[in-house]
């Protein structure tokens, strides 16, 4: 299994203000795309510390990734972060693109119950998970089930998405155009099970996920699998198809720590793309 290597040391350098190309706050993440020597970074906030931590992402080297993390002081952040969101009111400066579907409407039409979909966040949290070498960059999955009108929707365990105010962190089945959208996913996937013969037990797999939704399940935020109780969304993929009588992905987990995330004994939306019981029926962005 492949590992992080986190190397932590002083940066001194000025962030020049000309360089920025992109900033995304989305507490306690700060993105901050930088053309340069530097590379793009995420900015973390640590709970109880005044310290921030520049993440550079994406390093790779021998099969290990770096993550080169740098102590910045704090002032020269807070000022710089406060001329840049005057600039860019907050939100990324290169502006917005109407709201779509990366998802090819022939696909969609090739959906089937069971299949589970993967998809690549647009948002900060996701690009912390897609560091991960063993992500494949993927940061999210669903599987694909029928409501009692026969509609296919996306059940997905799913953080900081709610459908309205006070919604908690839970659960959710929604449209595959939503799943989809080009505000929530900027890459997805669509795996199904290998063997034809195998789609009663990849029906029983989405009708275990819609009961899941059903309850309702909260999201697990220990990203504890061991947990039934709770979800987080590999784990709900994962478990469907325990009860469907499938074992995916077996005892294959992972454990990785970087600044803002510690994850220990987890799943991977990814570990469903190296299943021997499953195929890649498309990748599509």
């Amino acid at each position: 299994m492949k590992n992080i290597a986190i190397t932590v040391q002083s940066y001194n350098k000025k962030l020049k203000l000309s360089n920025v190309l992109q900033i995304m706050v989305d507490y306690p993440y700060i993105y901050i795309r930088v053309k340069g020597e530097i590379g793009d970074f995420l900015l973390y906030l640590q709970k109880n510390k005044i310290t921030f931590y520049l993440m550079q992402l994406l390093l790779h080297h021998n099969d290990r990734a770096h993550a080169a993390v740098y102590r910045l002081p704090v002032f020269s952040v807070l000022l710089s972060l406060l001329v840049l969101c005057l600039l860019c009111g907050c939100g990324a400066c290169g502006g917005s693109k109407p709201v779509g579907c990366i998802m090819p409407d022939t696909l969609m039409a090739r959906c089937r119950e069971g299949d589970i979909v993967l998809r690549k966040g647009t948002g900060i949290a996701s690009r912390v998970v897609c560091a991960s070498p063993q992500s494949d960059d993927y940061s999210h999955c669903g599987i694909i089930a029928a409501d009692d009108d026969g509609r296919l929707l996306v059940v997905h365990a799913v953080p900081d998405e709610p459908d309205y105010e006070g919604d908690p962190d839970r659960v959710k089945a929604e449209p595959l155009l939503s799943f989809f959208s080009t505000i929530r996913a900027s890459k997805g996937c669509l795996l199904r099970l290998s063997n034809a013969a195998d789609s009663t037990l990849a029906a029983r797999a989405a009708r275990v996920a819609m009961q899941v939704f059903s309850r309702p399940t909260l999201f697990n935020h220990d990203y504890d699998d061991r947990d039934t109780t709770r979800m987080y969304c590999s784990q709900l993929v994962d478990y469907a198809y325990l009860r469907a009588g499938v074992s995916l992905v077996g005892r294959r987990r992972h454990h990785f720590n970087i600044p803002g995330l510690t994850l220990d004994h987890v799943l991977l939306p990814a570990d469903f793309m190296h299943s021997a019981r499953t195929t890649t029926v498309a990748e599509f962005y």
